[in-house]
């Protein structure tokens, strides 16, 4: 459940049996996005018989703009909702809608992220807002450091 105050510019989705050791497969399309919704379409691709199945939709909604950082496009999702994630997942999120993880390669990157954040999303009243963007941030050497370790 998410309040939102304009519609997405990007929705991703997929659904699966809510009973993970059925067999069934679907393919979903995105007809339309508004403000409260978002109608799909659902085609089962493992058997053209009919079904009768309870389903779990897992979306990704997109409302911000992208900006671009030396040639990159960069997409942060919104957090609407708070989400708590493991690396493993974000990046299998990312995948999923055609990205990757942000990967901060300087103190440069890492500033215009963090002020296009602080600029263009709302905290409302929260202290802290966390984004997984592939790096860790050292409080020893007060340096920002990259998965690969750099």
């Amino acid at each position: 459940m998410s309040c939102q105050t304009v519609a997405p510019l990007y929705v991703s989705a997929t659904a699966k049996p809510t009973d993970p050791s059925l067999p069934y497969k679907f393919n979903l399309t995105i007809l339309k996005v508004s403000l409260t919704s978002f109608v799909v379409k659902l085609k089962r691709t493992d058997d053209s018989t009919g079904w009768y199945v309870s389903l779990n939709v897992a979306w990704l909604a997109f409302t911000r703009q992208p900006f671009i950082f030396r040639n990159t496009v960069i997409w942060l999702r919104d957090f609407s909702y708070a989400v708590a994630m493991q690396r493993q997942v974000a990046e299998q999120q990312c995948n999923e809608v055609g990205g990757k993880l942000v990967e901060i390669s300087d103190k440069q990157m890492y500033d215009a992220v963090y002020n296009h954040v602080e600029k263009n999303f709302i905290f409302d009243n929260r202290t802290a807002i966390w984004f997984w963007l592939g790096s860790s941030y050292d409080y020893q050497n007060s340096m920002v450091v990259q998965s690969n370790g750099e």
